[in-house]
């Protein structure tokens, strides 16, 4: 059959409004998922940093520490979380090994009692000794005492527990 021209520009007009109706409604469909993407991404952000913020409520910020002990130096970073605390500690001598560990403990008032964990230099198993600490102020005086162990772990007997004259009297950096 052979089509007219008014029926070939009726074919013709109609194939290009279709196309112009695809082109139309891919852009539309392009922008509305580039709009979800951003939203998507936002929605995200702002989940992320509602979590980030919710999470350290109750944690203080680590206090740093510097003490001097005849030729010995001392470094102590601690956070505090209620009534335990947790941190760093190293210790280094003139002529010794550097003492490098954790801290950690029970607060019980203005006394922070607990353990310090390390690896003594070019061994490679963890040593535990007793560790205790006195807060005045923004001074902390490690004590000493008599030390104990039970089933593993050291502590000092209370009742020995002194401040009197302290190995390291840590100031706040």
């Amino acid at each position: 059959k052979i089509i007219s021209f008014d029926e070939f520009d009726f074919l013709l007009d109609s194939f290009f409004y279709t196309l112009a109706l695809i082109l139309v409604l891919g852009f539309f469909n392009y922008l509305l998922l580039c709009m979800l993407k951003m939203m998507s991404s936002v929605l995200y952000s702002s989940i992320i940093v509602l979590l980030w913020s919710s999470c350290n409520t109750n944690v203080e910020k680590a206090e740093e520490y510097v003490a001097i002990y005849k030729k010995d130096t001392a470094y102590l970073s601690l956070s505090i979380y209620k009534d335990t605390y947790h941190g760093n500690m190293r210790v280094k001598g003139v002529g010794k090994d550097t003492e490098l560990g954790k801290i950690r403990g029970k607060i019980m008032g203005d006394t922070l009692i607990g353990d310090f964990i390390y690896t003594p230099y070019r061994t490679k198993y963890e040593k535990r000794k007793a560790f205790v600490l006195l807060r005045q102020g923004n001074t902390l005086l490690q004590g000493n005492g008599l030390q104990h162990v039970y089933m593993g772990i050291p502590y000092y007997d209370p009742a020995s527990i002194s401040f009197d004259n302290p190995t390291f009297v840590f100031y706040r950096n």
